[in-house]
């Protein structure tokens, strides 16, 4: 019986292969090659992949009849003959559903060629978005608000607003601050002149944040929150340096060991620009970027006065406690104006050295021009930045740590005492956290310059910063003596 099967399915596989031949080779089968070759005209006459697969799986119960019948004969492997025919079977199968698989393919595809239309379609007909040009528009017609009768321009400024949804005499608008997913983007965005997608803000938000790289760019090294709403932002700390593991006995209890947390709460304080005056003649003039103008000085602004309170803030009643505060001495220098190069070797290893992999230091810079000064018995320099490879300039490193440059701290001078002065700090400043409300608000006013033909401006946000300690001091630094009796370096 499983002879005179093999025998005609050999048959069939046969005309199979060379009417797949003749049929690629002369473009049309013969008539008696189409009689024999039922399988593959049934196959072409196919329109969906279901019943392509439904054909290939009756060639799976062929092959696993064939399986049944070498059962049957209490035998364990096929004769050539029948492997030969069982591998026939198997390249129809899998080519049956390559052809399945193909079939889906072209459906899903043509499935999308329709979406793609249509999505195109919608895209061609859609008006183009609001570019830089509208922004810096826009911005005029707010600045214009109480004195639009003596500008020629209004009509097309007010177009602008319309374009980003400005409400017309408006004298108050919102900068919403970039998230931290959006930040690259903007960044990115800023550098281009492409049309659509730019607001009245973009302008002031991206000077804002080039604003804060340019003081001690601590948006880099400290964790920022950029928070939606002004609610008080509670982050939990926890102190368990002091606890470890411990051997165990057999059927002893395991002792109760708690851990210590603390809870330190960001708020958020107002900070302001101080009034901006913009002159009406400069409104007058469309060749004039005014939002740029507007951006780098409220920008300017804000960005010091923060930079400025996240290090030296006293944390006074609605006040910014900078971290400076915060951290405690890792070394006393011996000088009232200065410090030894050992001073700092002792500062480095003062730091746990959990956070020594991710610590740096922070000075101003005339204490890093004092730390270049430092020679050794023989004259020569104790510290050199080296050029980096990447960008050809000095990378201020030390002993193998990032130097960041904050001239918001005091300063090592030589001749000039500066009794208790912390002057270098070490450690992971990570650890100190800065919450921003992501709303800035802006207002106009053509009140205040009356008398001097201008505007005034005036933009202000919400912030709090601290740095969180849970006892095991991520942050030290270096101070000056404190007794006045002290020698001087010079001495």
């Amino acid at each position: 019986m499983l002879g005179f099967f093999l025998a005609l399915l050999k048959k069939i596989n046969a005309s199979f292969i060379a009417t797949h031949d003749v049929a690629r080779k002369a473009g049309s089968p013969s008539a008696s090659a189409a009689a024999n070759d039922a399988h593959l005209q049934r196959v072409e006459q196919m329109e969906n992949a279901q019943l392509i697969r439904e054909e290939a799986a009756e060639l799976e119960a062929q092959q696993q009849a064939m399986v049944a019948e070498l059962e049957t004969r209490n035998e364990k492997a096929f004769s050539d003959e029948e492997m030969e025919a069982f591998d026939d079977l198997e390249a129809r199968k899998e080519e049956l559903f390559r052809q399945a698989d193909s079939l889906e393919r072209v459906q899903k595809l043509s499935k999308r060629e329709d979406i793609f239309k249509a999505v195109k379609s919608k895209h061609i007909t859609r008006k183009a978005g609001p570019s830089k040009k509208d922004a810096d528009l826009a911005l005029r017609s707010v600045l214009a608000n109480g004195v639009e009768s003596r500008f020629a321009n209004l009509e097309e400024w007010r177009e602008a607003g319309d374009k980003l949804n400005l409400r017309n005499g408006s004298s108050e608008f919102t900068i919403r601050m970039l998230s931290e997913s959006d930040l690259i983007e903007k960044r990115q965005q800023s550098t281009t002149d492409a049309e659509g997608g730019y607001s009245i803000s973009d302008g002031i938000v991206i000077g804002f944040e080039k604003a804060l790289a340019n003081y001690w760019n601590w948006g880099d090294i400290v964790t920022t929150h950029r928070t939606a709403n002004h609610s008080p932002l509670t982050i939990v700390t926890n102190n368990d340096t002091s606890n470890e593991g411990a051997y165990l006995d057999e059927l002893t209890a395991v002792s109760n060991t708690s851990m210590t947390f603390a809870r330190t709460v960001l708020n958020a304080y107002k900070i302001a620009s101080g009034v901006f005056p913009v002159s009406n003649e400069l409104l007058e003039d469309n060749e004039i970027n005014i939002s740029s103008i507007v951006a780098d000085g409220l920008a300017e602004r804000l960005g010091r006065k923060l930079s400025r309170e996240i290090t030296n803030g006293d944390g006074a009643s609605n006040h910014l406690r900078g971290f400076t505060n915060d951290t405690v001495t890792g070394v006393t220098a011996d000088y009232t104006d200065g410090f030894a190069w050992d001073d700092l070797i002792d500062l480095f290893f003062s730091v746990d050295e959990a956070y020594r992999s991710n610590a740096r230091w922070m000075m101003s810079s005339q204490t890093l021009a004092f730390i270049c000064k430092l020679v050794d018995s023989y004259g020569r320099p104790m510290y050199m930045p080296f050029n980096d490879p990447l960008v050809g300039a000095p990378r201020l490193t030390l002993m193998g740590k990032e130097v960041i440059i904050n001239d918001w701290l005091d300063s090592a001078i030589p001749g000039t005492p500066g009794l208790g002065d912390q002057v270098v700090y070490f450690g992971d400043f990570s650890k100190i956290h800065v919450r921003m409300v992501r709303d800035i608000t802006t207002r106009v006013s053509n009140e205040k310059y009356f008398l001097e033909d201008a505007v005034a401006m005036i933009s202000t946000l919400r912030a709090d910063a601290k740095l969180l300690n849970a006892g095991t001091n991520p942050v030290k630094h270096l101070r000056l003596n404190t007794s006045s009796g002290a020698p001087s370096v010079n001495d």
